[in-house]
């Protein structure tokens, strides 16, 4: 059972200091502290969420200080969790974001963000990735249960292409030996609802979240402990395992882009 508690925050926004490889982001913006989709990968899955519930009043204050740049929406966590059903905290955001002209990227899981789709059709630089890790329907509702279906996701990122909102997937994370398998059939979705975009990467582990992920594989996929401990046993990320190649030969073979705004298909 998750618990919500409602905190009040002093800023909203925050400055991307580093490079930003695949959003090519300024700034992210997370209305919320935890996620609610039960992602057990994820290090933001916990049992309290935290939420932000002068959000829309701090962004309105702080947004006249800040140069335009590109806002990722969700950097953090699903800003389309499942309490934002009942608290519609999106909405006001996005249209502060639209009124002062700020481009903004939205990452999300979750066809709730078809709810605002009328909002943001406003922007005249707007983008929604929506994140696949899987289309294996039970593997998917043992990893992320409390996400939609992985067919949800590309109706949903059909509906947003069709009514003109760039849109891509983001096949994040590649879990080793667990989710590649459909990656062919994930690039064959892609194509066919119009994806303009593909992005990928790995998964990582790190501190309290690798102990917890190993606890849950043991559970889950006892067979592939082994192998986990040793992709990850000098690094954050799977040294030895990569599978760039493959993805780029099914990106090739249906004329999909790998890389945010890339007019070629080429690695990040």
């Amino acid at each position: 059972m998750v618990n919500y508690r409602w905190i009040m925050c002093r800023f909203l926004l925050n400055r991307i200091t580093k490079e930003d490889k695949f959003f090519h982001g300024s700034y992210t913006l997370d209305p919320y502290q935890k996620c609610d989709l039960g992602c057990w990968y994820c290090d933001a899955s916990e049992d309290t969420v935290y939420i932000k519930s002068n959000a829309s009043e701090v962004l309105q204050g702080e947004i006249t200080w800040f140069s335009k740049g590109t806002i990722i929406v969700g950097s953090t966590v699903d800003p389309y969790q499942r309490i934002e059903r009942k608290q519609r905290t999106m909405p006001d955001i996005l249209k502060l974001l639209i009124e002062h002209k700020f481009p903004f990227h939205i990452l999300t899981k979750s066809d709730l963000v078809l709810r605002d789709i009328n909002v943001i059709g406003e922007s005249e630089d707007a983008y929604v990735t929506v994140s696949v890790s899987t289309m294996d329907e039970e593997k998917a509702k043992m990893i992320e249960p409390f996400a939609p279906s992985p067919e949800k996701r590309f109706k949903t990122l059909e509906q947003l292409m069709n009514q003109g909102v760039s849109a891509g997937v983001a096949v994040m994370p590649i879990l080793p030996f667990i989710t590649e398998e459909s990656l062919g059939y994930m690039m064959e979705k892609a194509k066919d609802v119009g994806a303009e975009y593909i992005i990928y990467g790995y998964l990582e582990l790190k501190g309290e979240q690798r102990k917890r992920f190993l606890s849950t594989l043991e559970t889950h996929f006892p067979e592939y402990v082994n192998k986990y401990e040793v992709l990850y046993s000098a690094s954050y990320t799977p040294v030895g395992y990569q599978i760039d190649d493959q993805l780029e030969t099914y990106c090739k073979n249906y004329k999909l882009n790998i890389g945010f705004r890339k007019q070629t298909c080429r690695r990040n």
